[in-house]
């Protein structure tokens, strides 16, 4: 469904430059305001993932509004919203994070509550690393409610080489991961998917993957989900957002939408 726009989907606070020096952390809100978060970036790092992304905003605040996509994290029914999402509510919900970036995602799912492991390629990690750390050491002392986060290596293009066990995990978390699969080929993400839906024995039923994407090409999106549906998971979407203007004609659609998608093992 689609939502009201929102302004922090048209600009993320910046961090402060230091020519020749990784950027400073900066205070990001998550979870619509509940928490702030001190997080690491570096503007000067070409790798996307040095920097924090909307996207992962849409998502954080889409746990607190849209009751359906907390729901996806708990395992639970959606509940008709009425008392509010709390700080807490994902307590002993196991999350796995491909593509983790800065960890901003992770942080802000464990400020919720659950336990996080984010994962990048090895180079990323250490900026991972340093950004969970920062998370358990401030707002995870401080706050009772929180989980915790942990950073490790995962190269889900290469799954073969990960040393991550994917049964003690009830949701993995894929936020704007699409973009980056045009040179790798859908399946490799796909199959790393299933692989995740699958794992756990008997449990399996119960694991959920979480999509979050900026829509930027209709047909590898449209294929992904082919994909998925062909490896026995039901698709379905969970929340669309309004338009939102982001003024970078370059590589982005102006106005943009963001969209939030579930899959299950098809019973």
């Amino acid at each position: 469904m689609n939502d009201q726009q929102h302004s922090y989907l048209k600009e993320l606070p910046k961090v402060e430059r230091e020519s020749g020096k990784r950027a400073i952390e900066s205070e990001v809100p998550a979870l619509k305001g509940k928490v702030t978060l001190r997080i690491g970036q570096d503007e000067h790092d070409a790798h996307v993932g040095s920097t924090v992304w909307p996207c992962g905003a849409y998502l954080l605040d889409s746990i607190v509004e849209a009751p359906a996509v907390a729901a996806a994290f708990t395992g639970k029914k959606a509940a008709d919203g009425a008392e509010g999402f709390k700080l807490g509510d994902l307590k002993g919900v196991k999350v796995l994070d491909i593509g983790g970036g800065t960890g901003y995602v992770a942080c802000g799912i464990a400020a919720a509550g659950a336990d996080v492991t984010t994962t990048e390629i090895p180079e990323c990690v250490p900026l991972l690393d340093q950004n969970a750390t920062i998370f358990n050491n401030t707002t995870g002392m401080h706050l009772a409610e929180t989980g915790h986060v942990t950073a490790a290596a995962l190269d889900w293009s290469a799954p073969e080489k990960s040393t991550v066990d994917l049964a003690p995990f009830d949701v993995l978390v894929v936020c704007e991961c699409f973009y980056a699969i045009e040179n790798l080929g859908h399946s490799v993400l796909v199959d790393f998917i299933a692989k995740f839906l699958k794992s756990g024995g008997s449990g399996a039923a119960s694991k959920r993957a979480v999509f979050a994407f900026e829509e930027r090409d209709d047909d590898i999106e449209a294929d992904i989900l082919v994909q998925l549906k062909a490896k026995g998971a039901h698709v379905h979407a969970l929340r669309k957002s309004a338009p939102v203007t982001k003024g970078e004609s370059n590589q982005h659609p102006d106005p943009v939408h963001y969209q939030i998608l579930v899959a299950t093992l098809a019973a």
